[in-house]
Parts: structure tokens; sequence; C-alpha cells
């Protein structure tokens, strides 16, 4: 039989006190001597007391987090945002609340600094930067204001980073490695397509891949890079096939992959060169139904979302030590469990 479980009933018969006073002490509410209440909190511990955390949110101020979100990729930015209001849904009950604050581009220091002014202005005590980049600036006036910020969807190494959440790139590098060694005969020429390698995320997605291609019988051809911008992803593609004649693989490490694919269609080549896509969003999935894209690494933006609101709620209401950075491991999409996510 389990162990009956410590009541503040229970504690008050010990003391010989009021519930209420108990509740009080226990609480942080006004009305009681501070010797009683440390006497009420230590024989709370001794009793096992575990807190009753929708009781102690009701105690509390609400905690408002600031979510700067960008408008780029919104298809994926939609995503981050269902798994943050997911999160802030569930935790709406201890008196957890979230605003967001569009800024136009990760890096737009006019729309930043704005949106961060109006963030403090607001009263945030925790701010979330959804690919959005900080510089050491804005990280030295929140720690100044005592607001913590974590990163999400990428990092920054800044030193007052409370935490980050994103997806294993370095991981996603390496499965994509692996999926077209198996795919392909030893010494195939692969392309590497990405956004920037001076973004994180990028950059661990490359040398994940570098790490790998040569244990599994891959030549690397050349890194591609696109700057997030569509029509220069196609444009890169003719430039890989024309600077080598061999190449039979490409792995395109952001959601831009249908580009690619539509300029592969166009020049005939989907049945020689094979492609390892990122994510599964718009017409990625019709990729993989016809064959065109062998596998993509789905990031899962939804779960990175819920999981970085849950942190800082973990941080600021249980007072519990968190990581500085969390990965968030990719999932091999292929066409047969297309239809489970």
């Amino acid at each position: 039989m389990s162990e009956k479980r410590t009541t503040i009933t229970d504690i008050a018969k010990r003391l010989n006190v009021s519930m209420n006073t108990v509740n009080k002490a226990l609480y942080g509410k006004k009305g009681v001597g501070e010797e009683l209440r440390a006497k009420i909190q230590a024989t709370a511990k001794a009793m096992n007391y575990q807190a009753n955390r929708v009781a102690q949110s009701m105690a509390r101020n609400p905690v408002l987090i600031g979510v700067l979100a960008t408008r780029e990729w919104e298809i994926v930015t939609d995503d981050f945002r269902k798994g943050i209001q997911r999160a802030l849904d569930r935790l709406r009950d201890y008196n957890i609340h979230g605003k967001f604050y569009p800024v136009s581009s990760r890096n737009c220091r006019v729309d930043i600094e704005a949106q961060l002014a109006r963030a403090v202005a607001d009263g945030v005590n925790a701010i979330v930067c959804n690919h959005v980049e900080l510089e050491s600036c804005d990280a030295r006036m929140l720690a100044e204001k005592s607001i913590p910020f974590a990163f999400l969807g990428t990092d920054v190494l800044l030193p007052q980073r409370l935490t980050s959440v994103y997806s294993n790139g370095e991981m996603a590098g390496r499965l994509a490695a692996e999926l077209l060694g198996g795919m392909l005969p030893a010494g195939g020429r692969i392309a590497v397509v990405t956004g920037s390698r001076e973004y994180r995320d990028c950059e661990d997605k490359v040398q994940g891949f570098l790490s790998s291609a040569a244990d599994f019988g891959l030549e690397v051809a050349g890194i591609y890079e696109h700057f997030d911008l569509p029509e220069q992803a196609a444009r890169l593609v003719d430039q890989a096939v024309e600077a080598h004649p061999g190449l039979c693989g490409i792995y395109a490490t952001t959601a831009n992959s249908p580009e690619i694919c539509r300029r592969i269609v166009e020049l005939g080549l989907q049945d020689r060169l094979k492609i390892i896509a990122t994510d599964i969003y718009g017409e990625i999935r019709q990729y993989l139904r016809d064959g065109i894209i062998k596998a993509a690494l789905y990031q899962d933006c939804i779960r990175e979302g819920e999981k970085i609101i849950e942190l800082i709620y973990s941080h600021l209401c249980e007072g519990k030590k968190i990581s500085s950075q969390v990965l968030i491991p990719p999932v091999i999409v292929l066409r047969n469990n297309l239809e489970l996510f």
C-alpha cells in the first residue's frame, strides 16, 4: 500500500495551529510571524509535504514569457508557435502566460531593439528568441534587468543566455551521410546545399555530414550556400551539376528543398540524383511521395517550442537548474511513414 500523502491539515494538527496559518506560511502570504513561519516550513519538510503547484501559482504574481519571433520562414515559425502555445495552455493554471513580439527578420536591429523595449516595458519575466539573434549589448541590458533569455531554433553563444533549444544538426548531418551512403556506390559524389554557414544550425548540419561522409564511402563535391533565397537554391543545382558531372546526390539542410527538387525535375535528373531533405513542409511531402526525395530529416519544431517553455517554467517557478543547451533529435521520415507526421 502506498504511503499517505501529507496534507496541510496534517501539519496544522502536528503544530496545533490553523490550516489557514499553515497555508500562509507555506505559500508566502502575510499574517504569520517569521519564527512561526520557519517552524511550519521545517515541519512540512520533515513530514515530506509536497506543495500543491496550483496553490503555489495562485499565490504568486503571473509570470509573463515574451517571445521574439521572426516573420521569416513563416511555415516553420508557425510550428514553433504551435509548440509554445501548447505549453502555455498547459501551464495557464499555474499563472504562466505568453506574449509574442514579431520582428521582420532574425537580425533586423531596428525591430529587435524596438520589440525588446516593448517586452521590457510589458514586465516580461523571461524572453524567448525564436530564430532572432541578440547582440552582446542586448544580453547585457537584459541581465542588468534580471530578465533571463533563451534561444529557440538555433543558438547564439552569449554567456548570459539561460538555455537554447534546437534540433540536433550534427546528428542530422550524420544521418544524411548514412542514408546516402546506403543508397550509393562507394565514391559517390554529394553536394551539400545549406543556408548560411554563419548560422549555427546550418553549420552544425554541414559539420555532421563532413564528419561522417567518408565513413559511408561518400565524397563531398562541394558545399553551397543559398542564404535562404529560394531562387538561389535552384541556381545552385545548376552550378553543382555543371561543376561535378558525376554528382549523384544532394543533401539539402534547410526547408528550401522544394526549389532544389523543382530544378532537378526540370533538368531531368530525378532518377540520377538522390536527395535527402530537411523537414516536411509544403511540396516536400509530395516529393517524398513521388520518390524524388528519398528521405527527410524532420526537426520537430513543435516539440522544440514546447520544450523551451517547459524549461523556463522549471527555472522560474520551480527553481530547477536546467541545461544550457538542449538538442532535439531529428526524425527520419520516409515515404512509408510520412502519414505519421
